[in-house]
């Protein structure tokens, strides 16, 4: 029977993370709940974790669109949901557009990389959605 003292260690984490949202690289082990609050006031810190839930990414990519380009496997929607943000676009999610947005994402990665502008893979992005917006 878990005892009750063991989920202080675990609150005051999270009111550290609450405080200090780089808190969360002195704790091993992190739970949803503090990547989260974390990710929430400093969305760039998503890079730091491996395995994050569809919920972590979503946070992150709610408050700032562009870190879902730190994710290391952004799932399906928190590609469409920054690339919606991104852009300004009013799209549905579909399992085409979702796809593509996935691709988007990985290519913008890889030009980030190389240092080469997303322009293009921006452009081919939307010429093959334009078919589901209507």
């Amino acid at each position: 029977m878990p005892n009750e003292n063991n989920l202080l260690p675990e609150h005051a984490q999270l009111a550290a993370v609450l405080d200090n949202p780089e808190a969360i690289k002195s704790i091993k082990e992190p739970t949803e709940k503090m990547q989260i609050a974390a990710v929430q006031k400093k969305p760039e810190l998503v890079r730091l974790f491996t395995n994050t839930t569809e919920k972590v990414q979503l946070s992150a990519v709610i408050a700032s669109p562009e870190s879902v380009l730190l994710m290391q496997a952004p799932s399906p929607l928190a590609c469409f949901t920054a690339v919606e943000r991104m852009f300004k676009a009013d799209l549905p999610p579909t399992t085409g557009i979702l796809a593509a947005a996935r691709r988007l994402v990985f290519r913008m990665k890889g030009n980030r990389k190389l240092g080469e502008p997303d322009t293009e893979a921006v452009k081919e992005f939307f010429d093959e959605v334009e078919s589901f917006k209507h």
